[in-house]
């Protein structure tokens, strides 16, 4: 069952990516209006859920856990955004796939999850996927493609994403196994959209504004229920099997996405696409390495 939410969040997490990047690319929408869409158009499915699902007891610690999930995820959502406004969805979104390697470790910590050892082969994967990512035949520096990385904004930028969210995907386990996913999805959800909401009218009051206007709303509000969608199926998931295992093939989002992007947005892939592969391989053998 976790299989097929795994990969029904990656389908919802790719569609959501490439909204995004089509508001923010043909539509100028300002980055922090989209990541007020991503979490406010996703209420009418995940707080309506949510309403209906209230535990009777919401102890301590998942409030500790909670908040700082919601609080790390406030700015790692606008991180987000923003690397993909700034760089091609293959070459920003690959680093999302050193998350399950960061939750290799976060994952034992908070919640005690630790996979076998087939988990570092996948580990090596990824790590060479990533370096490959930014290989250039020309440059005879070793260390020339992890430079890369960082000299790239929107890279570095979703780099500092994936660390984030190594974190945070350990906490949301924690918030859910001490409370439930579909009262968390929705919790988690509409503390965002009260944080996200003044910031973006008063950042761009324009485009905020607009994004109720009908054009810009059929544009706008599919971005927050697509990813409304992706995060119960993974609560969900996550709530049943080990992190790790369902972040890793919602991970696969990565390939779904970068395909899209070069198809709709004639983004270069062409030499990424190993890479990438690899890094998925990578992915997969760090989540099967728990079975």
């Amino acid at each position: 069952m976790w299989l097929l939410l795994g990969l029904g969040s990656a389908l919802f997490d790719a569609g959501k990516n490439i909204l995004a990047k089509r508001s923010l690319k043909e539509d100028n929408t300002h980055p922090f209006v989209v990541a007020w869409a991503w979490v406010f158009y996703a209420l009418p499915i995940t707080l309506t859920i949510a309403l209906f699902s209230i535990p009777s007891v919401l102890p301590g610690p998942f409030w500790v856990a909670a908040l700082l999930a919601v609080g790390l995820d406030f700015v790692s959502i606008l991180m987000f955004v923003k690397a993909i406004k700034l760089t091609d969805l293959s070459l920003s979104l690959p680093m999302l796939a050193l998350v399950p390697l960061i939750l290799l470790v976060t994952g034992y910590f908070i919640s005690e999850e630790m996979p076998t050892a087939l988990g570092i082969g996948g580990i090596l994967l990824v790590v060479l996927g990533a370096y490959f990512l930014n290989f250039d035949r020309h440059n005879s520096n070793f260390l020339a493609p992890i430079i890369a990385i960082f000299k790239n904004r929107g890279s570095a930028l979703m780099f500092g994403v994936a660390l984030i969210w190594g974190v945070t995907s350990a906490l949301h386990k924690e918030a859910i196994e001490y409370s439930n996913p579909y009262f968390y999805t929705g919790f988690s959800g509409f503390t965002l959209s009260v944080l996200y909401t003044p910031l973006a009218f008063f950042t761009d009051r324009k485009s905020f504004l607009a994004s109720f206007q009908r054009k810009k709303f059929l544009h706008i509000a599919p971005i927050g229920l697509l990813d409304g969608i992706s995060v119960l199926l993974q609560f969900i998931g996550q709530s049943l099997a080990f992190s790790v295992f369902v972040i890793a093939l919602k991970r696969t989002s990565i390939m779904m996405s970068s395909v899209a992007g070069a198809v709709l947005f004639k983004e270069k892939i062409k030499e990424r696409l190993l890479p990438i592969t690899v890094m998925l391989i990578g992915v997969l053998a760090i989540a099967f390495s728990k079975v």
